[in-house]
């Protein structure tokens, strides 16, 4: 062999240690990367519920007037639609579900959704359950509808009209049932009332209680304090009853 062929070879089998040198050094690296994405890949979900603020869409914020002023007085969800011929025209009119004690003593509301006003009036109450049915000039996005049960300890979000600001979803836990009203821990101000408890069933938020901060008992009224911490909410139950005694057929 001559020596210019021994330095060949020799650059050769130089070059290939340093190949196998730098791969080497870089299965470590390349195993951290695959150990990293099957990590991501097996931790990662396909998410099975939409967002809260989603159920905003079926949410209104209810203003009437009083000594003739117009100011807020709480919050309603939308639970159906009512559909009416006019002059051979179909007409459509959304059913909004709230408290009695927000409504009391008006006939003629105003509601809010997304900003945009729609007349409404008010064609049920019930204040023994604290429940009233508006209708609405408007078409607007119905809620789904839950009357299954609840369990103590799962996640809820409540919607409402906080102090007349605007509306406002927080988040807590469910609680027992009290005295045939629902607790839970989603805070709630003077103004939520008649907004909606929500709950996660399959991949959607369903209305699962309507949201009263201040409940009757024989010893009084719960203080706005409490009431700022917990929230108490009229069960779905209640709610069918009230529905079917006024004719309006309840779906989920």
């Amino acid at each position: 062999m001559t020596p210019d062929t021994a330095r060949w070879w020799l650059e050769v089998a130089s070059s290939g240690r340093r190949r196998h040198s730098n791969i080497g050094h870089a299965r470590p690296i390349v195993l951290a990367l695959v150990l990293v994405l099957a990590l991501l890949t097996l931790s990662y979900k396909t998410p099975v519920t939409k967002e809260p603020r989603d159920i905003l869409a079926y949410t209104v914020r209810i203003f009437a007037k009083e000594e003739g002023v117009v100011r807020p007085f709480g919050t309603g969800t939308v639970i159906g639609h009512a559909t009416y011929e006019v002059g051979g025209d179909r007409v459509t009119h959304s059913l909004v579900l709230t408290n009695e004690h927000v409504v009391r003593g008006r006939e003629e509301i105003t509601t809010y959704s997304r900003g945009v006003p729609f007349g409404g009036t008010v064609v049920s109450v019930d204040p023994d359950r604290d429940l009233a049915l508006v209708e609405v000039r408007g078409t607007l996005p119905k809620a789904p509808l839950y009357f299954g049960p609840l369990e103590p300890g799962e996640r809820e979000v409540i919607v409402g009209d906080p102090f007349g600001h605007g509306l406002l979803i927080t988040e807590g836990f469910v609680g027992n049932a009290i005295s045939g009203v629902r607790a839970g821990s989603a805070s709630a101000y003077p103004g939520n009332s008649g907004g909606g408890l929500y709950v996660d069933r399959a991949d959607r938020y369903v209305l699962a209680g309507v949201v009263g901060t201040i409940q009757k008992y024989p010893n009084g009224l719960f203080s706005v304090s409490l009431a700022s911490t917990v929230h108490f909410a009229v069960p779905m139950e209640k709610v069918r009853e009230f529905l079917r005694e006024h004719g309006v057929l309840a779906e989920e």
